[in-house]
């Protein structure tokens, strides 16, 4: 389930299908349809009156976006399942200041491998997709530093927390 922060400060967690929405577990019959690459319509059921978000403002490697609902403006902050698990896991923003382990945040399958030992990277970087619960997840560098090893190859199955990228200290 997706966590949806408004304003820095009011907090839902929400799911979304077809004509449903769950929002803090309590369902919604609603229906959100794309009108154009910046404007959705809501159309909630029951006669309740449907309204349009102007996307304003996306970051999508920030995760937010500045939305507007008639003439209110809202900063929101999106986090997938997999961006709470590693948040939980200390791997959130600011965590890899001092990283020097990369570990797996879930059992997968190694996609790809995007680095060498002694290859130089930024934080921020792709460094490895892993394959897991049938999504591609990017794994980027916590900072930036020299690659020591590498603890796994292309197409390698491998559980949660194995070693993925050791850094130079």
């Amino acid at each position: 389930m997706s966590k949806v922060t408004v304003n820095g400060k009011d907090s839902w967690e929400f799911e979304q299908s077809a004509t449903k929405l769950l929002i803090d577990g309590v369902t919604n019959d609603a229906v959100v349809e794309s009108i154009s690459d910046t404007q959705l319509m809501v159309k909630p059921s029951g006669g309740a009156r449907q309204f349009v978000i102007d996307i304003i403002e996306v970051d999508h490697e920030a995760k937010k976006a500045m939305l507007s609902i008639g003439s209110s403006r809202y900063e929101v902050d999106l986090k997938s399942e997999l961006d709470q698990l590693l948040e939980k896991m200390g791997m959130g923003a600011g965590a890899g200041a001092l990283q020097r382990k990369v570990k797996a945040p879930m059992p997968g399958l190694v996609i790809d491998v995007m680095v060498t030992p002694g290859q130089e990277v930024q934080k921020d970087e792709p460094i490895l997709i892993l394959e897991a619960m049938k999504m591609e997840n990017v794994i980027k560098a916590p900072r930036d530093g020299a690659i020591k090893a590498v603890g796994v190859e292309k197409g390698a199955a491998i559980e949660k927390n194995a070693l993925l990228i050791e850094f130079e200290s």
